[in-house]
């Protein structure tokens, strides 16, 4: 057994990996666990081949979908979900075993969501050939628009 062993009501649960890196001696990853009508996610990481670590549960709303993630330098994930009615939420894990809290909710169109360097979240909406970044002060909880590019998409060009 390579990973981490999930205790207490986790080690019962239906496991799933949905995210799994390895990048300047820190292996994490973001597992998802299903509860009879109940999922949840637990980051777990291991810091150069030492013990591992996880975090405590989120736990998702009801039919909610993880739509992207992305992973600090330390081995913190942030979540991109959607709820059931589209509106999306913005998790992030306080590095490996930290607990999770709420960030402010992403643009509207929000694709996919990054980590920069020193922990700045970035997100990008796409909107057809319309791409924009947005970045999320770490002070202000505000979001800021960084710039768009429009890429030319020829569509109907392939078969």
């Amino acid at each position: 057994m390579v990973g981490p062993r999930l205790t207490g009501p986790a080690g019962s649960a239906s496991t799933k990996v949905v995210r799994l890196v390895d990048a300047d001696g820190v292996a994490s990853a973001l597992v998802a666990l299903a509860e009879r009508s109940t999922t949840s996610l637990v980051g777990v990481a291991r810091i150069n081949g030492g013990s591992w670590s996880h975090s405590v549960p989120l736990i998702m709303y009801p039919g909610a979908q993880v739509l992207s993630t992305g992973v600090e330098s330390g081995g913190g994930f942030v979540i991109l979900a959607a709820r059931p009615h589209r509106s999306p939420v913005l998790d992030m894990e306080s590095g490996p075993g930290g607990g999770w809290h709420s960030l402010s909710p992403p643009p509207r169109g929000t694709a996919a969501v990054a980590v920069e360097p020193g922990g700045v979240i970035a997100a990008l909406v796409v909107d057809s050939t319309l791409f924009t970044e947005w970045r999320l002060g770490a002070t202000a909880h505000t979001w800021s628009k960084i710039g768009s590019v429009r890429v030319p998409i020829q569509f109907g060009s392939s078969s």
